[in-house]
């Protein structure tokens, strides 16, 4: 077995045993205001709701919260993180299925 069929095996693995996707984030600020920032890459500043930095972001799914995340200052790698994290584990199948793909193309020629 190779390292790369080490690696798509070890995240499929964890890809099985997640909380099922897609998962979605949203903000909490430090007075419990709420937001969604769906679109936190087209932002520039930090995520606000009013007039306060959001210091908590939300990884949830249609059954619930599934992890907090804590935003060092000014929120702003917070909420990279979590919209990474999200991402990443709603894109990580189809990700796998074409890795996986390519690899068996790469052993056929």
């Amino acid at each position: 077995m190779t390292d790369i069929d080490k690696t798509i095996a070890r995240l499929e693995k964890l890809e099985r045993l997640a909380t099922p996707g897609p998962w979605g984030t949203h903000l909490i600020t430090s007075n419990g205001r709420t937001g969604d920032y769906s679109e936190w890459p087209k932002f520039e500043k930090p995520p606000v709701v009013g007039s306060e930095v959001a210091t908590l972001f939300n990884i949830s799914n249609d059954m619930g919260i599934i992890a907090h995340i804590t935003s060092p200052a000014h929120g702003k790698k917070g909420a990279a993180d979590t919209a990474l994290i999200a991402v990443m584990r709603n894109e990580l199948p189809e990700l796998l299925q074409e890795l996986k793909r390519l690899k068996r193309k790469c052993e056929e020629d």
